[in-house]
């Protein structure tokens, strides 16, 4: 018999909420279920209505530039301060007495002959601290301190420069290369910054693994195939990942996300979700406005969603993603 519907994971009135949270901006929205892997939202702008497809060779002003590109599967950008969870995370497994040290911020700071500057002036902080108010020099001395082949080799087991697959797509790869890299280099790199590339599916993988103490359940669309009597022939299950962190681990990342959600977002953009996030602007040089993120997962084992947000060339993370990742969250807890 090969009269066989597949019956998909996504919630196509959540996905079309999502889409009109972007208005004309570029970008992508995730959202899955960080035990099931189900992936419940997946939106990837510009788009367009495939019973009205527009003339794109009278595209002038770029409406419609990457229309064809899955940005949630397909590509691979800029992190800024999300990638601080996984400095944090490398720096939790190898810096003995970390979450005890303090680190100075003056806004700027010289390493060998080169500069790397902060938004402000946060003074002596911790890491907790660290992450909360995104000071990128506690994260750049958090690197230079672990040394460019501990940080290679801690951020490599993420998932980095490796080739992941969801339901049978290879992921565009994310990429920490610190190759004649500089200790200015190393430093920008633990703050998301120098060669630093994520895609935003394998992010949303990262954000299962610290809900899911270590190890993240792989993503996938298929919920299920049936025969032409709605016979189920398969059905995708929860799979593991290879542990990316130890438990004790992605708990402390896990508790400084929540800190960082609480004291620095507020909770009110997500009420009742007891949401763990970062925001993130990576800077992409050449003129070009930076690339906005907010990434995160509830902590509630009764609604168990991480999600990945990414706005291209839209300014900081959290006035631009941080809205479309409220929206999506909300509109998803209306299924719980």
């Amino acid at each position: 018999n090969t009269n066989k519907d597949i019956e998909l994971a996504l919630e196509s009135k959540i996905c079309s909420t999502v889409c009109k949270a972007f208005k004309k901006e570029k970008g992508t929205a995730i959202a899955y279920n960080y035990v099931t892997g189900e992936i419940i939202c997946m939106v990837s702008l510009p788009t367009y209505d495939v019973y009205n497809k527009p003339d794109l060779s009278k595209d002038s002003n770029g409406e419609y530039e990457g229309v064809y590109i899955n940005r949630a599967l397909s590509s691979s950008f800029v992190p800024g301060s999300i990638f601080k969870v996984i400095t944090a995370a490398v720096a939790l497994d190898c810096i003995k007495d970390v979450e005890s040290k303090t680190y100075k911020c003056e806004r700027l700071k010289i390493y060998d002959g080169e500069k790397v500057t902060c938004m402000s002036s946060h003074g002596k902080i911790g890491i907790q601290m660290g992450l909360c108010k995104s000071c990128d020099i506690v994260f750049g001395d958090i690197a230079v301190d672990l040394g460019g082949d501990v940080m290679q080799r801690g951020v490599e087991k993420f998932g980095f420069n490796k080739p992941i697959n969801v339901d049978g797509i290879t992921l565009a790869e994310s990429k920490y290369d610190l190759t004649d890299a500089s200790e200015a280099d190393l430093a920008w790199s633990g703050i998301g910054q120098y060669k630093d590339l994520v895609n935003p599916m394998h992010m949303l993988m990262i954000m299962g693994a610290f809900a899911n103490g270590g190890i993240p359940i792989q993503p996938h669309v298929v919920g299920k195939m049936l025969m032409g009597d709605n016979i189920p022939v398969f059905i995708s299950s929860a799979l593991p990942y290879s542990r990316m962190t130890d438990g004790k681990i992605a708990d402390k990342v896990k508790s400084m996300m929540r800190y960082t959600m609480k004291n620095q977002y507020g909770d009110s953009m997500f009420p009742g979700m007891k949401i763990c996030a970062k925001t993130g602007t990576g800077e992409v040089g050449n003129g070009e406005k930076p690339q906005g993120w907010m990434v995160g997962f509830s902590e509630d084992k009764n609604f168990p969603v991480a999600f990945v947000v990414i706005v291209e060339n839209s300014g900081f993370g959290i006035k631009t993603a941080g809205p479309i990742a409220s929206i999506m969250m909300k509109e998803i807890r209306k299924s719980y």
